[in-house]
């Protein structure tokens, strides 16, 4: 039963992000959470651990002779930290998308890949953004960069 729902998950976020993105999200979901999952309890740190992650998956992607940006893998990145932190993955994006939707679009999403800068004030800015909606549930860490890659990456689909 829990295989079926998170099935259906993977779906509907392939769904949002259709065409490369969506793809590789179906493609490549049960390597990122078993690379994640691994990277979990690592004694490394958050930069480290997401690095790591990003290129265990981006191995496995040239393998199946896949094609995938980095704002693919790391929306996949952060898809399943949240997942494995027991966060509502749909309740998130239902939630918090549109608001770092229209954040993104004010910064430009090009300059948020290549600029930690710009990625820091995303960041600030989409948390303030959902305190004022009175949806601080949403403002964690790991959900506020989730919602940055997705936004990054329907932009770049």
């Amino acid at each position: 039963m829990l295989s079926s729902i998170i099935f259906g998950i993977i779906h509907l976020i392939a769904a949002i992000f259709k065409g490369r993105t969506g793809n590789i999200i179906e493609k490549l979901t049960p390597v990122a959470r078993d690379v994640v999952g691994g990277l979990m309890d690592s004694d490394m740190s958050g930069p480290d651990k997401f690095e790591e992650a990003k290129k265990s998956i981006l191995a496995a992607a040239v393998e199946q002779g896949l094609e995938a940006a980095d704002h693919a893998i790391g929306l996949l990145i952060e898809m399943e930290v949240t997942r494995a932190k027991g966060d509502a993955l749909e309740e998130i994006l239902d939630n918090g998308l549109e608001a770092a939707r229209e954040i993104i679009s004010s910064i430009n999403a090009s300059d948020l890949t290549s600029s930690s800068a710009r990625r820091a004030e995303a960041f600030s800015r989409l948390k303030v953004a959902l305190i004022d909606k009175g949806k601080e549930l949403f403002t964690k860490e790991h959900t506020l960069n989730l919602l940055i890659e997705a936004a990054v990456s329907s932009f770049k689909n």
